[in-house]
């Protein structure tokens, strides 16, 4: 006998259009400090702000990136004569 997967979509649908309303989006403030500061073209502005808005999280975008360290001995340079 073979049973029925219940259809979630009905609870979930509630939850999803809550989610889409009430999401935050890039500030309108972020917007304008960059374009008075960078004098970046308003397409640039419209892109940065899709980004931001399917990157964010809260409000906020987390950057992840790997740091290379190189260190070695400072020795003084050689003098020229």
């Amino acid at each position: 006998m073979t049973q029925a997967t219940p259809d979630s979509t009905p609870r979930f649908s509630k939850p999803v259009a809550d989610y889409v309303r009430y999401r935050p989006s890039c500030p309108e403030e972020l917007v304008q400090t960059l374009k008075a500061a960078t004098g970046l073209k308003p397409s640039t502005l419209l892109e940065l702000e899709r980004l931001f808005d399917e990157h964010q999280s809260g409000g906020q975008v987390q950057f992840d990136y790997d740091t290379e360290l190189f260190f070695d001995r400072l020795t003084p340079r050689l003098r020229r004569s």
